[in-house]
């Protein structure tokens, strides 16, 4: 069962022997059960005065046993093609009619003025996820008509030369504040789910609105930076060119890597997704421990890691011959050390706090470091194999971590730029700053 919802048109009922919009949508959906009309203070009086809309509908479902209850909706609107004067009273007659019911609510695009039929269009475009749905009923008289067009040429030559619009200075022109509210809502959408990091979401909200190539690519580099997908060196070169931006400004490549998968914590953590924030922490902190190693402690441990896979391996008999220390501070720790498994977070961190003893990391980045190790320790199985929903309260008011996930990424960065130069300071949120190029040319 279904409803439609349909203004009355000069082509309504019938037109040329053949059915007006209203009566062949009710011919092609007999699920229709109920019909509400919406007329104008013309339609209206006519009604009033010859009853032909009501006398078409029975005519029709007597002859169809097609059972629909109808309802006429009088306004007093005179003026049928000013765009404005509908949208708020049609949105709330859908709105009204989908709190009474579930159905699927057909709204008529080929009857009454353009004005009506484009408000009808904007609005099952915004209601498409209230089950309302469009129906175009084509123009028989021009399926049937074959004949070739021919223009009065000296008519139209007559009225190009004494074309009073060239005397006389009246604007008929305007652009609707319904369209205008309407791609105001679109981008504020858009900006939203800009603001939050969906730039999925904004790019299918944005390619229904916008036709401009360079922002596109912009939020599909966007998008594609989030996930860690690789970009093309074409489009980096079109986007720091058309937005005068230097994208990847960093060039040392693994102060780069560190850099990018921070700015992908901190776009968790504005987008308030603190277990996912602390399950992608996991990577980041151990790859920050081993550049840490290389550039405070002169440690290459990567040099003495391979991988199989997914799968790390110390290269034991190596590391024994050239740093027998850092071997011994892991079997001194863990007492059945197996080199197989590779480093765990927990050993680097062990590794790193010798180098605390001998004087060469400071108090300020082992307590960090360390705050780190038992964050992961305690909450990356929780948040991995348990439905445990961590808060930035929950990280705020545990003695072993009492920072918010703002804070704690503040800390890391300050122990970054302590580690590789104070250069980062200088250094924006980069999504930030591209959001704010986006939001500036939409």
């Amino acid at each position: 069962m279904s409803i439609l919802f349909s203004c009355i048109g000069g082509t309504d009922p019938v037109s040329n022997y053949r059915d007006g919009g209203v009566l062949h949508i009710l011919r092609n959906y007999r699920d229709i059960t109920k019909v509400y009309l919406y007329m104008s203070k013309e339609m209206w009086d006519n009604q009033q005065k010859h009853q032909i809309y009501s006398f078409a509908l029975d005519d029709y479902s007597n002859r169809n046993s097609h059972l629909f209850s109808y309802e006429f909706i009088e306004s007093d609107i005179v003026d049928a093609d000013d765009y404005d004067k509908f949208y708020e009273s049609f949105k709330d007659y859908i709105l009204k009619i989908r709190k009474m019911t579930d159905e699927t609510i057909y709204v008529n695009l080929s009857s009454g003025t353009p004005a009506m039929k484009m408000t009808l269009l904007v609005l099952a475009t915004e209601f498409a996820h209230l089950n309302v749905k469009a129906i175009q009923v084509r123009d028989p008289s021009y399926q049937e008509n074959k004949k070739k067009f021919e223009i009065d040429v000296e008519k139209v030559r007559d009225q190009i030369e004494n074309n009073l619009d060239n005397i006389e200075n009246v604007r008929r022109c305007g652009e609707p504040e319904l369209l205008v509210a309407f791609k105001t809502k679109a981008r504020n959408q858009i900006k939203g789910l800009i603001e939050s990091y969906n730039y999925e979401g904004a790019l299918k909200v944005f390619k229904e609105l916008y036709q401009d190539e360079n922002l596109n690519l912009l939020i599909k580099h966007l998008d594609k930076r989030q996930k860690l997908q690789e970009e093309n060196k074409e489009n980096i070169k079109k986007l720091e060119k058309h937005f005068n931006v230097k994208l990847y400004p960093i060039k040392d490549k693994k102060v780069s890597k560190l850099v990018e998968y921070y700015y992908l914590l901190e776009n968790l953590v504005e987008a308030n997704k603190v277990s996912e924030f602390l399950l992608r922490l996991h990577p980041f902190i151990k790859e920050l421990q081993l550049e840490y190693l290389a550039r405070k402690c002169q440690l290459v441990l990567t040099d003495y890691i391979k991988k199989y896979g997914h799968q790390e391996r110390l290269e034991k008999e190596r590391l024994i011959k050239d740093y027998p220390n850092v071997y011994n501070v892991l079997t001194n720790v863990f007492q059945n050390y197996d080199h197989k498994r590779g480093l765990s977070i927990k050993a680097l961190n062990d590794v790193i706090m010798s180098y605390y003893d001998q004087g060469q990391v400071s108090l300020e980045d082992q307590q960090l470091l360390e705050k780190l190790c038992n964050i992961n320790t305690k909450y990356r199985n929780k948040t991995a194999h348990e439905l445990y929903s961590i808060t930035a309260d929950k990280l705020r008011n545990d003695p072993d971590v009492s920072l918010t996930p703002k804070r704690l990424l503040k800390e890391i960065w300050d122990l970054m730029i302590r580690t590789f130069g104070s250069y980062l300071s200088e250094q924006p949120s980069m999504y930030k700053k591209l959001n704010e190029i986006l939001l500036k040319n939409l």
